[in-house]
């Protein structure tokens, strides 16, 4: 969740760097265009932990045995869901401490690194629910890793790697619009590229909280239905 992301923004910032030469690109290179997208995959890795880890808990009894304990679904998943988030936060920080050493600074200054964080936990928090649905719905870990391909295949039909206004294809800039991920990185796009740009910072914190809602409310239910079958 830490090193992943980090290959591949050194990697993809040095063969793509040529990019901001066209017009209208937006950003003063593309290593500060594409920093957002490492607490993206950060958080589609942590889906895959958060999940694996609940989905073996499944399987090798230890749900069950927690299930004997005088231990509520919420505090369960509450504690769950802790791991994630401080992990998350701790790789957020990480991530703006290696911009700065690339010369990646935030336009943003100081007072936006909470958002930057708070956006990051946000998805982070989204994933992590989304992978430990799956496992408890399912009952083990194969369904989280039968679909993460599909959590970085969404990631990359997005405005990950490329403004949305210059995407000439017209299924891929649609697909890509409709996808809320695009404007949660535009929204930590915007801090290190622009500043405090509010309508996307806004579009960016209501995509984030709303899928963060969705997937921790999705995830409550199945572990309450799978701790009333223990």
């Amino acid at each position: 969740a830490l090193v992943f992301p980090i290959l591949l923004l050194l990697i993809v910032g040095e063969a793509v760097a040529a990019a901001t030469q066209l017009p209208e690109f937006g950003a003063p290179s593309f290593r500060a265009f594409w920093l957002p997208n490492t607490f993206i995959f950060s958080a589609i890795v942590l889906a895959g932990v958060a999940g694996g880890n609940m989905g073996r808990d499944v399987e090798t009894g230890f749900l069950t045995r927690l299930n004997l304990a005088p231990l509520s679904g919420v505090a369960l998943l509450v504690g769950h869901l802790t791991g994630v988030v401080t992990v998350a936060t701790v790789n957020a920080v990480a991530f703006l401490a290696l911009g700065q050493l690339l010369g990646v600074e935030l336009a943003a200054g100081i007072a936006g690194i909470p958002v930057v964080v708070l956006l990051a936990v946000l998805t982070a928090t989204f994933f992590g629910a989304t992978g430990t649905f799956l496992a408890l719905r399912f009952g083990g870990a194969d369904a989280v890793e039968a679909l993460f391909p599909v959590f970085f295949a969404l990631a990359f039909i997005s405005s990950a790697n490329f403004p949305r206004p210059l995407i000439d294809l017209t299924w891929f800039r649609v697909l890509a619009t409709v996808n809320p991920l695009s404007y949660i990185i535009e929204a930590i796009r915007s801090l290190f590229v622009d500043g405090w740009d509010l309508p996307v910072l806004g579009r960016g914190l209501v995509a984030a909280a709303g899928l963060a809602a969705a997937a921790v409310a999705a995830a409550a239910v199945a572990t309450r239905t799978r701790l009333s079958r223990l």
